[in-house]
């Protein structure tokens, strides 16, 4: 995805915005945190069982109450890792930002 996105704003960008300024609003999403909707909270938490199957054992589930439970509806979801990652592609391009 991270080549297809730097693909599609240079081969149809209009040239006004950087690639860093395209992926700024969502790295401040995830640095900043959003509130979990409802529906989102209900299938993350009906969820727990497949997602425990994924996470190394002794690793903290995310967002996860008590190790069982996913995040409550209103619970604020940040994923620092994930803006890094946005603002590494933004600023060096897919090939040297990403891969």
């Amino acid at each position: 995805a991270a080549q297809g996105w730097q693909d599609v704003w240079q081969r149809h960008g209009s040239g006004n915005f950087s690639f860093m300024d395209l992926l700024e609003p969502a790295a401040r999403l995830a640095e900043e945190g959003f509130p979990i909707p409802p529906i989102t909270s209900h299938h993350w938490r009906n969820g727990m069982a497949q997602i425990a199957q994924w996470i190394p054992p002794g690793q903290p589930y995310p967002l996860s109450i008590d190790g069982q439970h996913g995040p409550a509806p209103g619970d604020v979801m940040t994923n620092p890792h994930l803006a890094q990652v946005l603002r590494d592609l933004g600023n060096h391009g897919a090939k040297d930002g990403f891969y």
